[in-house]
């Protein structure tokens, strides 16, 4: 993310981080946010709040609600790599 955007914490599952920013700010004080995914120091990918919300703890929770689900359909996906690899199947 670059400078304008807001850190506003971060946190850790297995070895991807998770790191939160406050994105924009209207003028009625609705805020909205962003995650950026990292893997052993690399930028993995982003992806914005869904929805605009009133105070950074209710994006805090709302971001990292989101940032656990991306994390279970990629670890999910990884686990279904990784057995047909070894030739599994899943159904």
């Amino acid at each position: 993310m670059n400078n304008e955007h807001l850190y506003i914490g971060r946190f850790r599952q297995d070895s991807w981080e998770f790191l939160l920013f406050v994105v924009r700010v209207s003028g009625e004080g609705n805020i909205s946010g962003a995650v950026e995914i990292q893997r052993f120091g690399a930028t993995q990918g982003t992806f914005s709040s869904s929805g605009v919300f009133k105070t950074r703890q209710q994006l805090t929770t709302h971001l990292k609600q989101r940032a656990c689900q991306w994390a279970r359909s990629r670890f999910a996906q990884e686990a279904r790599l990784e057995a047909a690899d070894h030739g599994a199947s899943f159904r």
